[in-house]
This record gives structure tokens, C-alpha cells and sequence, in this order.
């Protein structure tokens, strides 16, 4: 034993050497307070999930330890600091919020796989040792279907409709956008006069800030406030980005004596008693987003910025997206029937247009082709979300398998690497070519002064001559 880290709301931790393996470094978990049932049942439910749980993302256990005082558990030594510490020097940056999130959501797909519930993500509950992230604390973790059982989580972290719905994939959500909230900005009131909604103005970018007012929406039950989809290495917890809306609503609420929301910065025991309190609930109209932020105009929106990019490259006169594949073929045959008959205009049509060194003419044409097969993979990503099949539309753009649309997007931005390559060596062959040519004018300038000088001198001699 070599000396305690830190004292949890349930329990203590020591850090200490494993004799009996190689002196490794440990972890030791127990409680504070083993007369305390709703944390012995807490302690047993950690060991039984961690004992079940092998992720990357997930700190790992060895071994558990029991004797007549009480019991500990010994789980794997994770160096580094916690987010709650790399966010103590102010807000991060946004990029590196992303990549924690990312990896949460591989973590948070793994045990939703399982049929788990995290329950109480946080910045102390994860710590970024090394490369990676880990949740380190799985004390709240419980089934998926448990209905009885308690609850644990944190103010200003725990979904809303936990204290009639209980725990669901939804919520966990839920403490996922919170969490990257806090971790974002300054995130004042986030435990108190915040703790179940964001400032009305973000100081993020955008798209990024609706992703987090989707993702900690108040009511689950809104049509459009579900979240949106964001890749990870998990298809089903990119998939489980969306059932905010309905998650839950099937089950019933779990007993009243296990709703209760923690203190800040503690985690939440299940109160003695509790009131009355009906089986049924009011049913009301859910509370929807502005028409500003409805996720079809985003969409279109991003659609026209997809099509002014596009332009950029290959530009074609009043196409639009529907149309503009079909032009792009037009534009495409009639060039190969003519070499001169350059139909757009663009990086691609200046390109066209002055094809001047050997191989130029092949290099730009697979480049124009794999940049026509990339099109056609954003429309078939957009047809694949119009009709409903979200979960096919993220891997067909995220997967690099053959057929899909990174394969593409690889061969095209090869293709555009190669054509840029061949004009530049060129060019450099170019400036070589030119600096040899000019190398044999070095001796001209002394050449030229001596028959200056000797010019001159004819030319003034004669006069001087006239004066003497």
C-alpha cells in the first residue's frame, strides 16, 4: 500500500504494488462505509460489471478481495489526469473535445451492446492516460432492463426524465452532451440554475452547438430534438444517437424509493420516502426546436455547400444537385469526343484546358472520374437517409470498404495528388532548364564593358586630337 488517491462519495482509493505480479501498479477500491446497504449493493454491482467488461476504453479489473471487515476491489492502475483536471485551465479546444468524445461514445457503444447503462458520466469519471481515454468508474452501472434497482448520477450531468423514466440509452446520451458542454466552454451554472439546459447563446461553432443542444434536450419526447449521428468505431452507438425521442417511454418509471437526483459533485442515494405520487403522467405537446433549426433546412443548407464546392472544381452552369451528375456526364462525353470542347469551367476546366505535358491529358481525365464517382456517392448517402435507413447511410460514408464512399473519396484525392505531382515536376524541370540557359550570359557583362570602353575610346580620341 502505498498511499490513497482519493475518497469517492461511497468508497476510498489506494494506490498500491502487486507483489504477486511483477510489483505492478494497482488500484485498490472499498468502501467507506460497509454498513451502508445502498453502497455495499453499489460496490457488489461494480464488481459483477467490471468482472463482465473488457474494453479499451474501460479501466480494467484483476482481482477481488473479501475479508470479515469488508472487501476491496483490485483494478488496473490508469496514470494520468482526469477531464475534470485538463479542464481546470479553462475550456479546451474544440478539436480535442471532439476526440474525448469520440472515444466516450466507443465506450458508451460497447457497454450498450452489453445491455449496460453507464449512468454517471462526468469529467472525474474519465481520465485521458497516454493516447487514450478511460472510464474509471463503474459504480453506477447497471442493466439496461433493471427496474428496481438504484440510481446513481450527478446534478447538472443526470437527464431529467430520470426521476420518472429511469435510466435508458437516452440518458446516457444525455450525460455525454453535458459532459462535452462543460468541457467546451465555461459552462457557468451547470450544477444549479443550468443544470437541465444550455446558455441561449453558445460561443461554439454552429453545427457543433446544436449537436449539443440535440444531444441534452429537456424532453426526450420532442420529434426533432433527437440527436444526431456521430461516427464512431461502434455502428450501434452511432446508431444510438438518435432514440432520445422514444427511449424509455415503454417502460414504467422505477420505484419511487430509487429516484432521487445527487448533490453537486456527489453522487445520488436513494431517499427513504417519497410521496404519492400517480402511476400515469399528463401527456403534452413535446417542446420542439425553432423553425430555424429544423434539421431539414440544415440539411439543405449543408446540400448547397456541398454544390458550391463542387462547382469550384468542376463548374457547370445552372446545374443544381439533381441535375448536376447528369450535366457532369454530358460535359465529360463531349470532351472525349473533342479534346477542345471543354463544357466546364473551374479548377478542373482550367485544367482541361491547357494540357500541355505527356501523361496530363490521362492523369486529369481519372482524376474527373473519381471525382464523378464521389458525387454519386454523396447522393446515394442523402437518398439512404431520405427513406430512413440512418444506420446505412453512416457506414456507406464512413467505410473505406470497396464500393463506398471514402474508397472513393481515396481514389480521388490519389488521382488529384498524382495530377498535381506531374505539374510540378514539370514546372521544377522548367526553372532547371531556364537556369542553364541563362548560365552562358556570366561572361557577357565583362565582354561588354571591355568593348564599351574600347568604343569610347576611338570615338574621343579623334576630338581630343582637334585640341592639341
Amino acid at each position: 500500500m502505498l498511499g490513497c488517491l482519493a475518497h469517492g462519495g461511497l468508497g476510498w482509493i489506494y494506490l498500491a504494488r502487486d507483489k504477486n505480479v511483477s510489483d505492478r501498479w494497482v488500484v485498490l477500491k472499498g468502501l467507506l462505509n460497509t454498513g451502508d446497504a445502498d453502497a455495499m449493493a453499489a460496490a457488489l454491482a461494480e464488481r459483477r460489471f467490471l468482472a463482465e467488461v473488457e474494453h479499451p476504453n474501460v479501466v480494467k479489473i484483476y482481482n477481488f478481495a473479501q475479508h470479515a471487515t469488508g472487501g476491496y476491489i483490485v483494478m488496473e492502475y490508469v496514470g494520468g489526469q482526469s477531464l475534470r483536471q485538463l479542464r481546470e485551465a479553462g475550456p479546451l479546444p474544440l478539436p480535442q473535445v471532439i476526440a474525448y468524445g469520440l472515444e466516450i461514445l466507443r465506450a458508451f457503444g460497447y457497454l450498450h451492446d452489453q445491455g449496460l447503462l453507464y449512468c454517471d458520466l462526468k469529467p472525474d469519471n474519465v481520465l485521458q492516460s497516454q493516447e487514450q481515454l478511460k472510464l474509471i468508474d463503474l459504480g453506477g452501472v447497471r442493466r439496461i432492463d433493471d427496474e428496481d434497482g438504484a440510481i446513481y448520477g450527478t446534478a447538472g450531468y443526470q437527464a431529467p426524465e430520470i426521476a420518472e423514466r429511469g435510466p435508458s440509452v437516452a440518458s446516457d446520451l444525455y450525460t455525454v452532451g453535458r459532459t462535452l458542454a462543460v468541457l467546451s466552454f465555461d459552462f457557468r451554472g451547470n450544477a444549479s440554475s443550468m443544470k437541465h439546459a444550455l446558455p441561449d447563446v453558445l460561443p461554439l461553432p454552429e453545427s457543433f452547438a446544436l449537436l449539443l443542444r440535440r444531444a441534452t434536450d429537456p424532453d426526450p419526447g420532442c420529434a426533432s430534438g433527437r440527436p444526431p449521428t456521430w461516427p464512431s468505431s461502434s455502428p450501434a452507438c452511432c446508431a444510438r444517437w438518435s432514440p432520445r425521442r422514444t427511449a424509455g417511454r415503454d417502460r414504467p418509471p422505477p420505484p419511487c424509493s430509487a429516484r432521487r437526483s445527487a448533490p453537486p459533485g456527489a453522487r445520488a442515494r436513494p431517499s427513504r420516502a417519497c410521496p404519492a405520487r400517480s402511476p400515469t403522467r399528463t401527456t403534452r405537446p413535446p417542446r420542439c426546436w425553432p423553425a430555424s433549426r429544423q434539421p431539414l433546412l440544415r440539411a439543405d443548407r449543408y446540400q448547397r455547400a456541398f454544390l458550391e464546392k463542387s462547382q469550384q472544381l468542376a463548374g457547370l452552369s445552372g446545374a443544381s444537385l439533381e441535375t448536376y451528375d447528369s450535366r457532369l456526364d454530358s460535359a465529360l462525353q463531349a470532351y472525349a469526343a473533342d479534346h477542345g470542347d471543354v463544357r466546364f469551367t473551374g479548377f478542373f476546366g482550367t485544367a482541361f484546358g491547357n494540357i500541355t505535358f505527356p501523361g496530363e491529358r490521362e492523369l486529369a481525365e481519372q482524376t474527373v472520374a473519381a471525382f464523378r464517382d464521389y458525387q454519386r456517392d454523396d447522393r446515394k448517402m442523402r437518398a439512404l437517409r431520405l427513406d430512413g435507413d440512418l444506420r446505412a447511410a453512416v457506414a456507406f460514408n464512413t467505410s473505406y470498404a470497396e464500393g463506398n464512399s471514402n474508397y472513393h473519396f481515396d481514389r480521388y484525392d490519389k488521382a488529384l495528388e498524382r495530377f498535381i505531382a506531374l505539374n510540378h515536376r514539370h514546372f521544377e524541370a522548367s526553372i532547371r532548364d531556364g537556369e542553364t540557359a541563362l548560365s552562358g550570359w556570366t561572361l557577357i557583362p565583362a565582354a561588354g564593358a571591355l568593348l564599351v570602353a574600347a568604343l569610347t575610346l576611338m570615338g574621343v580620341r579623334p576630338r581630343l586630337n582637334e585640341y592639341r
